[in-house]
């Protein structure tokens, strides 16, 4: 088991890169045994992980710890039926500047058309004096809807309502 703490910062997606088909990617399959941040993971099929994620603060979603154990592809397909959420997404992974990468998520299925795009930091400080790409939208760290836990709880439609009132409350 490894446990590692997590500052992660998660944008809206602008523009989606074009050319993807050049970056690294992951086929992601990930369910929720319950609310409390215990996830299963299917990396394309051939690589399974269960993770235990808390934040750190109640009042911050950028950091986490996380402790994450390897699982058998026996052991996924058991736990998968007691998920109580499910999203299965495509992760691209985007090479930035001062050796940072994007993790580019389209999601598929039930959230067909949303995409959201995160970067891992060593520290906050790091993470403010980031200069996100021309193609990452705005930061939407701090709202709860983007952790994938709740995401996998609604439709496009009502996540398209939530980032426009991300937007227009960040116009005024």
């Amino acid at each position: 088991m490894t446990k590692q703490l997590e500052i992660e910062y998660t944008y809206l997606v602008r523009s989606v890169p074009k050319n993807l088909s050049g970056f690294r990617k992951d086929e992601i399959k990930q369910g929720y045994l319950g609310p409390k941040g215990e996830r299963i993971r299917s990396y394309n099929n051939s690589r399974f992980e269960k993770t235990l994620k808390k934040k750190v603060k109640s009042t911050d979603f950028s950091t986490s710890t996380e402790e994450t154990e390897s699982l058998s592809k026996g052991e996924f397909e058991t736990l998968w039926p007691r998920c109580m959420r499910t999203i299965s997404k495509t992760r691209y992974y985007i090479p930035l500047q001062d050796e940072k990468t994007a993790e580019l998520d389209l999601f598929h299925g039930a959230l067909e058309g949303i995409a959201f795009v995160e970067v891992e930091f060593k520290t906050h400080a790091e993470a403010k004096n980031f200069s996100p790409p021309e193609w990452f939208g705005r930061d939407v760290t701090q709202e709860p809807w983007t952790i994938n836990y709740e995401l996998a709880g609604h439709t496009p439609q009502e996540i398209k309502k939530l980032i426009s009132k991300v937007v227009k409350r960040n116009r005024k």
